[in-house]
């Protein structure tokens, strides 16, 4: 638990960001980023991992973070996650933050969110909420 709290630390600010999505370095980029959320997701009871929706939603601050969350279809499973009734309320703060920091580039990505069913997806949240 306290190395995810050191990454969420480390993400808050932009060059902690583009470290942990190993931007310079082409042959890992992404690596480190689709491992932790693979992780979170696959552990979606394990609260020591509810801090990686932190690290997401600060990932998603970064131009970088925001394209690869939205060209590999994260805002889907984000989503879907936030619909299950095992998110805790940790976790749902920090995705619905994830979602609105992906919201950000929504002009540039129209299409996929009219694809992803976006609208529907959100106002189905609302309602849960």
């Amino acid at each position: 638990m306290h190395c995810f709290l050191l990454l969420n630390n480390v993400s808050a600010i932009e060059a902690g960001q583009k470290h942990i999505l190993s931007i310079e370095h082409e042959k890992t980029q992404y690596v480190i980023a689709e491992s932790l959320f693979a992780m979170f997701c696959y552990f979606n009871k394990n609260t020591a991992f509810d801090f990686i929706a932190n690290l997401m939603a600060n990932l998603a601050c970064v131009e970088e973070g925001r394209n690869w969350m939205l060209t590999n279809k994260y805002f889907d499973v984000i989503t879907m996650h936030l619909l299950t009734r095992q998110c805790n309320n940790h976790r749902r703060k920090s995705l619905i933050t994830c979602i609105k920091n992906l919201s950000f580039e929504y002009e540039k990505y129209e299409t996929k969110f009219l694809e992803l069913n976006v609208p529907h997806d959100l106002a189905k949240l609302l309602i849960n909420e």
